[in-house]
């Protein structure tokens, strides 16, 4: 399933998220669990407020027309999986 990128905003951490898909459900999990929002990368806090529009990243995902695929999401899961199991098994 193809899902648009969409909105894209820059927390304080200057680290940037579309809002959909990824930060709106993020953050309703959050408020849901009362817990403050925080940067997957960095891990540093944030309020809803604090976050801005990146109009640079809206710009290029407009002109490239950048799409998210659960395909190539699970393939990089399966390689990562398959690599730490490789890694695994080798011995010094």
């Amino acid at each position: 399933m193809k899902v648009r990128l969409e909105k894209p905003y820059a927390l304080p951490c200057l680290h940037t998220y579309c809002i959909r898909p990824c930060l709106k459900a993020y953050l309703k999990n959050c408020s849901r669990n009362q817990m403050r929002p925080s940067c997957p990368v960095c891990r540093s806090t944030f309020r809803k407020s604090d976050m801005k529009p990146n109009w640079q990243i809206s710009s290029v995902i407009k002109v490239l027309g950048v799409e998210r695929t659960n395909d190539v999401e699970q393939t990089d899961i399966d390689d990562d999986e398959s690599n730490n199991a490789n890694s695994s098994k080798t011995t010094t």
